[in-house]
């Protein structure tokens, strides 16, 4: 067994024994409703709720927007809703798609978020959005999201503001200490309370850690073209390109070998298993190419999903989207015109 280096170059070889190589038991979803088309996974929680989204041509939702939470009720139609995340007690979390003003849908109940302040503090301006797109949201309930506007000084000029969502007191508010970030920026949050950020600031990604704790900024050693996908409750921050980890300090950087290439890491769990997709050099009908599968990445090791789990339709999982504190993996066989079949994968 090779010893663990504080900042580590993998994809090849386990540091330890792989707990999920018993693999996995697999149940496609069959409630997506009839009409439906483009189908894009989105979440799975603590509790087995998930959702999807999927474009609709039904003539009561003219948006192309449904949203569907599983097993626990039945599908949802939410006219002009765009689903973006779910909360633990199965909450729904989005933008309304005519407004661009966040929701939040309790049980069928839609209410809109307020609106953020301090936003100008920041800006110096008051030419941006007066909602905010949702992010992500914690245990708490708390939320995080992104505002988006423009200096008017400067056309092309475009910038983001990070703001905080607080249901005890019904208030958003923009974070003052990170301040204005560049347009597309990325923005996340843990259980306790620490914001991982990336700052797309003259069009490089820096990845930072906010704790409002302490008000300090602690950016992170991983380049300037490493973006922030998520942040567990170890304080393990996730990147587009690296695993990082808050409390010791230790890098680990996704990198290719001869079989295995371009990993795509989506989201993360507090035991640090990762899941996404990436390319794997495998056999079809008696040749060898190149073919983009779902992914997981634990203990140092990367392995293509498909040879853990067989879809009951013998369909390839393309793409694992979100994995929970059980390890339930939501996956699909994603392509460019969304998916067809959407897969829970349960550890055996």
């Amino acid at each position: 067994m090779k010893r663990r280096n504080r900042n580590c170059h993998c994809l090849v070889e386990p540091l330890e024994p792989r707990s999920l190589l018993s693999g996995y038991a697999t149940t496609e979803v069959t409630w997506i409703p009839e009409g439906s088309s483009g189908l894009y996974p989105q979440q799975i929680t603590n509790s087995g709720l998930f959702t999807v989204e999927s474009g609709n041509t039904s003539p009561a939702n003219p948006s192309y927007y449904v949203s569907t939470v599983s097993r626990r009720r039945a599908y949802a139609v939410l006219s002009n809703f765009g689903l973006i995340a779910i909360g633990t007690n199965g909450e729904l979390l989005g933008t309304n798609t005519e407004n661009y003003e966040p929701e939040i849908d309790v049980n069928g109940v839609i209410a809109e978020l307020p609106n953020p302040t301090g936003v100008s503090a920041i800006t110096g301006n008051d030419d941006y959005s007066p909602g905010f797109i949702v992010a992500s949201v914690d245990d708490n309930g708390r939320i995080v999201g992104l505002i988006e506007g423009n200096d008017p000084g400067i056309v092309t000029q475009f910038f983001n503001v990070a703001v905080q969502y607080n249901p005890s007191t019904n208030q958003s508010t923009a974070i003052n200490a990170i301040g204005e970030l560049g347009f597309g920026s990325t923005v996340c949050a843990n259980d306790s309370g620490l914001i991982a950020f990336s700052d797309t600031g003259s069009y490089m990604d820096n990845a930072s850690v906010y704790n409002p704790e302490s008000g300090s900024i602690t950016a992170l050693p991983v380049g300037a073209t490493s973006s922030v996908v998520a942040i567990n409750d170890t304080d393990q921050v996730l990147g587009s390109n690296f695993l990082y980890n808050m409390d010791t300090g230790s890098l680990i950087t996704f990198t290719g070998s001869r079989r295995i290439r371009q990993f795509q890491p989506k989201a993360i769990n507090d035991d640090g298993v990762i899941v996404g997709s990436a390319g794997f050099f495998v056999s079809v009908r008696n040749h060898h190419a190149w073919e983009r599968r779902a992914a997981i990445f634990e203990n140092g090791q990367l392995t293509d999903l498909n040879t853990l789990a067989t879809s009951p339709d013998g369909k390839i999982m393309t793409e694992a989207v979100s994995i929970n504190g059980s390890s339930q993996v939501l996956a699909d066989d994603m392509s460019s015109a969304g998916a067809d079949h959407i897969y829970v994968l349960t550890p055996k």
